[in-house]
């Protein structure tokens, strides 16, 4: 037993530096100039000794490696391109992966993507060599085939793919828009510049900016089928670094944009199952209470949405907190309809 134990750990030793070997062989692969001995250590935390090994071993199986002295005195080595091919093996499943998801983004109105995301395959696919090309796409076919695409049935907010253009491009290079905006209850669209910041896609998408000349410094959500027109301006605007999109989006439950508050909910019955693996926030934390209920606890804004989602679990689900959410979704239930509307900061 002793003498089998002994095989294995040498065998998993070497099996990690095949491993080892061939991360590096790509690493040298990606790298315009090349990787020195100290990108060698660094990457995978291992003397200087041991780098010259790996280093020894990838030139060994491929006699391509190109090596140079750089202006720090350094050597690099690299491999060249005509090497890709023996170091990727591209699977139809993997392919098929890139396809079901540009025709999901496809159907879903996210046109520019998709047509991003197809160009992308076509380089993936040009890399690797015709023979396997021609094997692949028999085999790509048939995977999504089995795989199917379904999309859920129901409405979609509309795009306007100039506008999203103009405002990608805004958003890369820090420069002012001027849109033209159609308020809720007015009937001619007002024209605003406003510093954007990024684009919230969900059920509903939002451009997320700040109007200049606005005293406040508050980030506000402008609806994307409303803007009618948005025109880069040559203006520069500083970024606040501070400013996180992530972040922003989870302050609320939803779109809108209130103050965080402590969100506790308690499922019960056949609900604690679902309950279990239903992701409502991305920093909730889930507790198996001692009575068999789960509660699910973290911080957002957006009561009103919260209260449109807690609607679909009946109830089976216990607003702890806070007490105006609670409130406002015992009204609903008692009144078997929708909850009333409360103020938010989408524009």
């Amino acid at each position: 037993m002793k003498c089998l134990n002994h095989y294995s750990q040498y065998d998993s030793m070497r099996y990690e530096r095949s491993l080892q070997v061939l991360r590096l062989a790509l690493a040298m692969r990606r790298s315009a100039i090349g990787v020195t001995l100290d990108d060698i250590c660094e990457m995978f935390e291992v003397t200087e000794r041991t780098a010259h090994r790996l280093r020894n071993a990838v030139v060994e199986l491929f006699p391509q490696v190109e090596s140079r002295l750089g202006d720090d005195r350094k050597r690099y080595w690299r491999l060249p391109q005509s090497t890709a091919e023996l170091l990727v093996d591209v699977t139809a499943d993997e392919v098929a992966a890139l396809e079901t998801c540009r025709r999901l983004l496809a159907l879903n109105g996210y046109g520019e993507i998709a047509t991003q995301l197809e160009g992308l395959t076509e380089k993936v696919t040009a890399l690797i060599a015709p023979s396997v090309t021609r094997r692949l796409e028999p085999d790509v076919e048939a995977v999504l085939e089995a795989e199917g695409v379904a999309i859920r049935p129901g409405p979609r907010p509309g795009r306007n793919p100039a506008v999203i253009d103009s405002l990608r491009q805004a958003i890369k290079g820090c420069q002012m828009v001027r849109l033209f905006y159609n308020y809720r209850g007015r009937e001619e669209s007002a024209e605003i510049e406003v510093e954007p910041y990024g684009i919230l896609f969900g059920s509903r998408h939002y451009l997320v900016a700040h109007r200049r000349g606005r005293q406040d410094p508050y980030l506000r959500m402008y609806s994307l089928p409303e803007i009618q027109r948005a025109t880069v301006l040559n203006k520069a605007f500083e970024r606040d670094a501070s400013v996180s999109l992530q972040a922003f989006a989870d302050r609320s439950f939803g779109i809108f944009q209130e103050a965080p508050r402590r969100v506790i909910w308690r499922f019960s019955g056949p609900a604690v199952r679902d309950a279990r693996h239903f992701l409502f926030h991305p920093q909730q934390q889930v507790e198996e209470l001692p009575d068999g209920r789960l509660q699910v606890s973290f911080e957002a804004g957006g009561l009103l949405e919260m209260c449109w989602h807690l609607f679909t679990w009946g109830p089976s689900v216990e607003v702890v907190e806070p007490a105006e959410l609670r409130e406002l979704y015992r009204h609903c239930l008692d009144q078997g309809g929708a909850p009333p509307s409360l103020p938010g900061q989408e524009v």
